[in-house]
């Protein structure tokens, strides 16, 4: 297997393309690396057994490519161009496609909460099944995962009632996300407070700031494009049918 530091040292060129990738090998075991060229591929698993593709160029991404075998099902962060090619004589089991966004350093994010504001608090690993329980997309993830989150990046909720009303963390990739707040308490704010105490989090960490979001979700959509985010690229998750030799 090719040496992390060398495939880091080529992610590392283009920051914001290879942010997820970046951040998947910081925080999870990796057990395969390959580069071809300046391309990258990674395998390494969270939730499930994970490949990554870091790739401009068509002939080193076939060249990757080649070294996949029918055990390998699951995908992430998948460009456009590249679909037809891994999914060319398999099935697909499922896939969720979203447009990801990145905020530059350069764009100011309120600094603090106003004083009349509800307090915000770090989550634990025993807010995993409550959050897991009035997640949307809860059929893409599990409670172990969204615990394991919470333990290993930065995250905010805000309590009402002796309970959660709002909640945001990051995905396995260092994304945005899990952003959540239940319908009795919406429209006071409360979705803008914790994402912006998220962004500062992850700025004082060193981190790109950046979400995925389904294109046909408008008003979140709006929401990133009015806070600054940039539009970057469309990506895809996704799962294939085990193909037995």
């Amino acid at each position: 297997m090719v040496h992390l530091d060398q495939a880091l040292a080529i992610l590392n060129r283009d920051r914001i393309r290879n942010a997820n990738i970046i951040n998947f090998i910081g925080d999870y075991p990796i057990h395969g690396a390959s580069i071809a060229g300046d391309s990258v591929m990674i395998k390494g698993r969270s939730d499930r057994d994970w490949i990554y593709i870091s790739s401009a160029n068509e002939d080193e991404f076939y060249t990757l490519s080649a070294g996949l075998t029918g055990n390998d099902t699951c995908f992430a962060i998948i460009e456009d161009w590249m679909l037809p090619h891994l999914t060319e004589n398999r099935r697909e089991l499922w896939r969720l496609s979203c447009l990801k966004l990145y905020l530059p350093d350069g764009v100011v994010v309120p600094a603090t909460a106003d004083k009349e504001d509800p307090p915000l608090v770090e989550l634990t690993p025993d807010d995993a099944a409550f959050i897991f329980a009035n997640y949307d997309y809860a059929a893409y993830t599990t409670e172990a995962f969204i615990a394991e989150r919470i333990k290993k990046g930065p995250s905010f909720g805000i309590r009402e009632d002796g309970k959660l009303a709002a909640w945001i963390m990051t995905q396995d990739d260092g994304a945005m996300g899990l952003l959540t707040v239940l319908p009795p308490y919406r429209r006071h704010g409360y979705g803008s407070l914790i994402t912006s105490a998220l962004i500062r989090k992850l700025r004082a960490l060193g981190k790109l700031t950046f979400v995925h979001i389904e294109e046909q979700n408008r008003k979140s959509m709006n929401l990133a494009l009015k806070a600054g985010f940039i539009p970057d690229r469309r990506i895809h998750w996704f799962e294939l049918e085990e193909v037995h030799s």
